[in-house]
C-alpha cells in the first residue's frame, strides 16, 4: 500500500484490516467520496513497558474518506471479522440509501477460491453450532465428510496409480528401447509415446482422465480453501482442542505435524511401487513426509490439524485398498521383483 495516493469515488466502502478485525468507513454519498490512503513508518520500543529498551521500525497504514465538494458523512464499522456481522452490515446504495449497498462480506479475503472456501466455512460453522460445539472436532468431522465425498475419485485413482505401478515393467523396456535417441528426434519421441499410450490403453489405464490426474487436481480447490478459511476466521482465535489452546496459532508441541510425517511415512511405505527405482523410492519415503511436516510446523494448528486427519484417512484407505486383488497382485509382483533382484 503506497501512501499519499488520491483515489476518486464511487467507493461503498473502504477501510484497512489485519488478520481478524477491520475498521472500516461507509460514506454517506458513496458517489461523491474520495479516498487518501496513508503509509508511513515510525520507531517504536521493542518493550513498552521498558522505555530503556530496543527501538524497532514499524509499519503505520490507515486511510481517509471525505466528500471534497460537501460536508462529509460516514459510518464507520470497527470490529472483528465476523462473517454473519459483515453480512448483516450492508452500507448505502449509490443513492444513498441506507443499507441498500452491498454487505461488509468482502472485507474477509478468502482468495482464489472465496466462493468455495465460503461454503466450507458455512458447513465448518454449521457442525460446530449444531452438532459439536468444538472447533477441533468440528473440523476432524468436517474433515471425514469431505474425504467421504472424494472417497470414490480417490479409489478410483489410487486403483490407477497401482495399475500404473503394474505395467512399469513394459514402460521401462519402451524407455530403454528409445533412450539413445534425443528429444530433439521427434518422430522417434512421437513413436514413443504412442507405443507408452498403447500399453495404457491395453491394461485399460488412462492417466490424463478421471481416472488419472483429474481426482487429485479437484482436491486442489479444497486444500486452498481449507488453508484460507483456517488462515482468516476470527471463530479459530483462541479456540481450544485437545492440547492446543489456539487453532489459529502454530502447534507448540508439535504433535500434529510429527503425526503428519509419521502418517506419510507409513502410507508411502504401504504403497506399491513395484515400477519405481528403489533409491527413489527411499527418497520418496523420507522427502514429502519431511516436507509436509515441515509445512505444518508453522501453520495455524487447525490446518495441521485438517492435514494430519487427512492423512489418516488415506492410511486407512491405502490399507484398504492393499487388501483388494489388484493390490495383493501389485505387493506379491513387488515381491517376486525383490527376490529376483537379490538371487
Amino acid at each position: 500500500m503506497v501512501g499519499g495516493n488520491t483515489i476518486a469515488s464511487p467507493f461503498y466502502w473502504t477501510g484497512v484490516t489485519d488478520q481478524y478485525f477491520a475498521a472500516v468507513f461507509m460514506p454517506a454519498a458513496p458517489q461523491s467520496s474520495t479516498m487518501v490512503t496513508l503509509h508511513t513508518t515510525m520507531e517504536m520500543l521493542k518493550d513498552p513497558s521498558n522505555p530503556k529498551s530496543e527501538k524497532e521500525i514499524v509499519h503505520l497504514l490507515g486511510l481517509g474518506v471525505g466528500n471534497p465538494s460537501g460536508t462529509t458523512q460516514a459510518e464507520l464499522f470497527v470490529g472483528p471479522k465476523d462473517l454473519d456481522v459483515l453480512n448483516s452490515t450492508r452500507a448505502r446504495s449509490l443513492n444513498s440509501a441506507p443499507g441498500e449497498g452491498p454487505s461488509l462480506e468482502g472485507v474477509i479475503d478468502f482468495g482464489t477460491f472465496g466462493w468455495f472456501a465460503k461454503m466450507l466455512f458455512r458447513a465448518l460453522n454449521w457442525i460446530h453450532d449444531r452438532l459439536i460445539p468444538n472447533w477441533g472436532w468440528a473440523i476432524v468431522l468436517l474433515t471425514f465428510i469431505v474425504n467421504l465425498i472424494f472417497l470414490p475419485l480417490r479409489i478410483t485413482q489410487m486403483k490407477t496409480s497401482l495399475k500404473m505401478q503394474k505395467v512399469q515393467p513394459e514402460i521401462q523396456v519402451i524407455n530403454k528401447k528409445y533412450e539413445k535417441y534425443g528429444f530433439r528426434d521427434q518422430e522417434k519421441q512421437q513413436q514413443k509415446q504412442q507405443e507408452v499410450m498403447a500399453v495404457y490403453r491395453s491394461h485399460g489405464i488412462n492417466p490424463y482422465g478421471l481416472s488419472g490426474c483429474l481426482p487429485l487436481i479437484l482436491q486442489l480447490p479444497i486444500l486452498y480453501a481449507f488453508y484460507a478459511v483456517l488462515a482468516n476466521t476470527i471463530e479459530l482465535r483462541q479456540a481450544h482442542w485437545l492440547w492446543i489452546h489456539d487453532l489459529s496459532a502454530p502447534d507448540l508441541w508439535h504433535l500434529l505435524p510429527i503425526i503428519t510425517v509419521a502418517t506419510m511415512f507409513i502410507v508411502q511405505r504401504a504403497t506399491p511401487m513395484p515400477g519405481m527405482d528403489p533409491a527413489q523410492r527411499r527418497m520418496m519415503n523420507t522427502f514429502m513426509p519431511l516436507t509436509f511436516g515441515i509445512f505444518t510446523w508453522t501453520v495455524a494448528s487447525g490446518l495441521a490439524l485438517y492435514w494430519a486427519t487427512s492423512n489418516v484417512i488415506n492410511l486407512v484407505q491405502q490399507w484398504a485398498m492393499n487388501q483388494t486383488s489388484l493390490g495383493r497382485e501389485i505387493k506379491e509382483l513387488q515381491l517376486k521383483r525383490l527376490r529376483k533382484k537379490n538371487k
